[in-house]
């Protein structure tokens, strides 16, 4: 008797140790002063699973707090108005903090009415790829509010909601609420990857089969007002308890997980423009849909440093339409990309500018000419900054850039001819280029006055382009799909190695420390030098971060050579430790 009392003890230790270390933070986001939140609070406290409570007055959470918690249920039961659910800028997304929690992983549970009336007004509003409600919470339309939208005469308001076919999740079979109805419920429309949970009915209401429960990864949306389920008649606390236990079980079972792309070849995109347009969302999404690993850093007051940038393959540095105190450029008198860029450069990692007027704030109006020992000249591989669209055109025949076309030279990408979500781009800029340089993208079209400048390039490991890739368009609209496109098959031929540094020597002065690796790129084998070989050795890791090769390091000897014969091509990084100092870099293998 005492042993299976003893084993039972143990059963139940782990049960509740398993609920403790799931946590969650119930924040109340309505200021209508029902206390609804005390429901939804004690279904928290009926589930067994570790909780707090953070009722707005005047600050939302900021990211360190919702850190502390595996999921975030955001509740703003029928509050329209001013609520701390969405950013206060013209962005339309989740306040900053909420969105990063988002991006770390965490669990968003939206739930209330009026959420999509706060920020859109009334139904019927309809969104696209690069949308935040898109993007991140699978909705494709805000079709319709009920009883608002409801036909007279049927209903007046939403009696019930239906578990959906998709919902293997809650196991209540249907949801009333405390009122015959429930008013202004959102009804959705979503998109093709997000998991329908429950739906409006019965079959014969007016928007019966829209959906009102949802998620897309880790963000669920549901327009069913939680803390009021009931019978139709009385609140069911027994309901709420049900139905707030289920997803938080869901959740912990890893149900409502963000998709993180694969190890592999990863981006970072740096938005270095101060204009508030955000088009670095677009570019984002673009990065989102290509399957790629990537990260995002918006410039607040201070670029990337260099150990920021080395932790990925390739930089995609946006500055959108901005002329004036970017980042980009080294702040000195010396023209050229700052100290941390030139030394992700150095160290072979591909940099991609984009942007307009980023030429035009270090150099002003064109044309300016460029030779060789200059910056621009010797790494960018620009020759002249020749024009600007619009403000060199002639008047009378073009007011801008309509046409951006592939050059010859240009075997990376495949679509067909680039325009923009206006009829004409301003201040694009066109160039010659050495010949060490490759044509990308050319002016056009025949009859443009600058028909044939290059607008898109690369030197080695430099990619520039004056296209504004985030509002790549059809004349009239923005066209997600071309950003797509442009995006991904430039990342894929990074990671292919087209865009590689051509050092036959690189030099690395760390320190005391002179690294010499060489050749680079190499195909047989390679050799590092250095100043002494005390303590040292060698790891060298693939692009997945697996260890393809560890030695020690003759400590008399300031050579060390290894063969890459057998590697595969692509990307490696080498680590030489000296001394207890370690020393890191990247070398590329071709075959």
């Amino acid at each position: 008797m005492k042993n299976k009392l003893l084993l039972l003890t143990v059963l139940l230790f782990a049960f509740v140790s398993t609920n403790a270390q799931y946590s969650v933070l119930l924040v109340d986001d309505d200021a209508n002063g029902y206390d609804e939140w005390s429901y939804v609070q004690t279904a928290l406290i009926n589930s067994g699973y570790s909780y707090d409570t953070i009722n707005i007055d005047t600050v939302a959470p900021d990211f360190a707090t919702m850190n502390n918690f595996d999921m975030v249920i955001w509740h703003t039961a029928n509050d329209g108005l001013d609520l701390h659910l969405w950013d206060t800028t013209a962005t339309v997304q989740f306040n900053p903090a909420l969105k990063q929690y988002i991006d770390a992983g965490g669990v968003v549970w939206v739930d209330g009415l009026d959420f999509m009336y706060a920020k859109y007004g009334s139904a019927p509003v309809d969104f696209a790829a690069g949308d935040f409600v898109y993007d991140y919470m699978g909705v494709s339309k805000y079709a319709c509010q009920s009883h608002a939208d409801d036909t007279v005469g049927t209903y007046v308001g939403l009696t019930l909601a239906l578990p959906t076919a998709s919902n293997t999740i809650t196991t209540i079979d249907s949801i009333q609420w405390k009122w015959s109805a429930l008013w202004y419920g959102d009804g959705f429309e979503i998109t093709t990857d997000a998991t329908s949970l429950f739906e409006m009915g019965p079959a014969d209401y007016d928007f019966a089969g829209m959906v009102n429960g949802l998620y897309k990864e880790n963000v669920i949306t549901t327009s069913l007002r939680i803390a009021s389920l009931g019978d139709g008649s009385a609140r069911v606390q027994a309901d709420i308890d049900l139905v707030v236990k289920e997803m938080i079980v869901a959740a912990e079972a890893g149900t409502f997980a963000k998709n993180t792309p694969p190890a592999g070849y990863s981006v970072l995109l740096v938005d270095d423009d101060a204009n508030g347009y955000d088009e670095w969302s677009y570019v984002q999404t673009a990065l989102i849909n290509s399957g790629y690993s990537y990260d995002t850093l918006n410039i607040d007051t201070v670029a990337p440093d260099f150990a920021t940038l080395n932790n990925f393959d390739m930089v995609i540095w946006h500055t959108a339409n901005d002329g004036q105190d970017l980042y980009l450029w080294d702040t000195t008198a010396t023209v050229q990309y700052n100290e941390a860029l030139r030394e992700y450069i150095d160290s072979n990692g591909v940099v991609w500018v984009d942007g307009l007027d980023f030429m035009y704030n270090m150099y002003g109006s064109a044309p300016v000419d460029f030779a060789d020992g200059d910056f621009v000249y010797d790494v960018m591989g620009i020759s002249k900054y020749a024009c600007q669209s619009h403000a060199d055109d002639t008047v009378g025949t073009y007011v801008g850039l309509t046409l951006a076309l592939p050059a010859a030279t240009n075997t990376i990408t495949t679509i067909d001819s680039i325009q923009w979500k206006w009829s004409a781009l301003w201040y694009g800029d066109g160039f010659e280029i050495t010949n060490k340089a490759i044509a990308l993208f050319e002016m056009g079209p025949d009859d443009y006055d600058f028909a044939g400048m290059v607008n898109g390039l690369y030197k080695e490991n430099v990619i520039t382009t004056s296209l504004r890739i985030a509002s790549l368009g059809d004349g009239s609209t923005r066209v997600q799909a071309d950003i797509d496109l442009l995006v991904k098959e430039m990342i894929v031929a990074a990671e292919a190695g087209t865009f590689v540094k051509d050092n036959t020597s690189i030099t690395y002065a760390k320190e005391e420390q002179n690294i010499v690796l060489y050749p680079n790129p190499a195909s047989d084998e390679i050799t590092i030098t250095f100043e002494s070989a005390k303590n040292a050795s060698i790891r060298v890791f693939d692009l997945t971060g697996k260890i393809v090769l560890t030695d020690v390091i003759d400590e008399n000897s300031t050579k060390y050579r290894f063969n890459v014969s057998d590697f595969n091509s692509g990307m490696y990084f080498y680590q030489i430790t000296i001394d207890n100092k370690a020393y890191s870099s990247k070398f590329v293998v071709v075959k």
